[in-house]
């Protein structure tokens, strides 16, 4: 079936999406430094929730943070008088350095924990901040943790979300087996496998299973995505041969709901927005963007044929034009 709507996801676009699906998202940069900041200044949820980034100056050795010049009740914490904070050697833990990756994540305008940059959203960051130590009966002071506490707290909020770990899998299985937006709505469990070389996928009404490799880079191997997923499957007691290898996220909930054709399409989509791709992206384009890579670098068509799942080598010409028309147009810019 031609998709002439849909763009194929080439490679190295493949390679940005994975490597953004594998680093935290702006609310985790933000909710890391929520935490980082309540330790070392004793704010509380409701002044952090009316800060700006205007409020904040980051510099190379110290935060400067003006609380908003309302009642605060903590100790030791006047109202528009500037607290600095210095930063420290593990920046894994210091507020200076998790300021400054969500400024980077998120943007410097607005307010700082805002859920649009506008709203206060008081009842999130208190959600975050119950990682830390329990205030201490009769008083408004918060014991501050210790930096292994800290750091749990931290790498916690900072894991990868399911939606991260299902969609990091979903597009390394759906590029490296060539999956057909079908067949990966009808994937089981069972259809896949882990051996010592890598993944084998048996596809049903397939000839013969793909065969994807292990990858050195651990955010690029397809076996270790797919056991962090069968993990999360786990934990929601979803593991079985049986049951489908994709499931229908409701907001953090894994549903036993099998994922969708248009579930697959919303989830490539979404994925290369959040990397920055423009372009119209879809599950088909991770089928082509594997056929058109694997042209355009002169592998051999019988095994491009093999994987994808081609009868015949006939199969692969309109693949072939598309890519000689790039190969040509990048030529004749080049004067080559």
């Amino acid at each position: 079936m031609v998709h002439p709507q849909v763009d194929p996801l080439h490679q190295e676009d493949l390679h940005i999406v994975i490597r953004t699906l594998s680093e935290p998202t702006p609310d985790q940069r933000l909710a890391a430094a929520a935490i980082a900041l309540t330790n070392a200044t004793n704010l509380s949820a409701t002044a952090l929730a009316q800060l700006r980034w205007a409020d904040v100056a980051i510099k190379r050795n110290c935060a400067v943070v003006r609380p908003p010049p309302r009642t605060n009740r903590r100790a030791g914490v006047v109202p528009g008088r500037p607290l600095v904070i210095s930063a420290g050697p593990d920046e894994r833990v210091c507020p200076v350095a998790l300021l400054r990756q969500a400024r980077l994540a998120t943007g410097s305008t607005g307010l700082l924990f805002g859920k649009t940059g506008n709203l206060w959203d008081v009842e999130r960051l208190r959600s975050w901040l119950t990682l830390l130590p329990t205030l201490e009966t009769g008083s408004w002071l918060r014991p501050k943790a210790q930096e292994s506490e800290l750091l749990a707290a931290i790498e916690s909020v900072l894991e990868p979300a399911a939606r991260q770990i299902r969609d990091r899998t979903l597009l390394l299985l759906g590029y490296g087996a060539a999956l057909r937006a079908t067949e990966a709505f009808n994937l089981d469990q069972a259809a896949v496998a882990a051996a010592p070389s890598g993944l084998l996928i048996a596809v049903p009404g397939r000839r013969s299973p793909a065969a994807l490799p292990r990858d050195d880079r651990p955010w690029l191997c397809p076996v270790r995505a797919w056991q962090e997923w069968t993990n999360v499957l786990a934990q929601a007691g979803l593991v079985g041969p049986d049951r489908p290898a994709f499931v229908h996220l409701q907001g953090s909930v894994v549903t036993p709901v099998r994922l969708s054709r248009e579930g697959l399409r919303l989830a490539v989509r979404l994925a290369c927005a959040g990397a920055g791709l423009h372009g119209k992206y879809g599950f088909v384009s991770l089928r082509t963007g594997f056929i058109r890579t694997a042209i355009r670098d002169d592998s051999p068509l019988y095994r491009v044929a093999a994987q994808a799942d081609f009868a015949t080598l006939s199969g692969l010409a309109r693949h072939e034009r598309r890519e000689q028309i790039l190969r040509d147009n990048v030529a004749a810019r080049l004067g080559l």
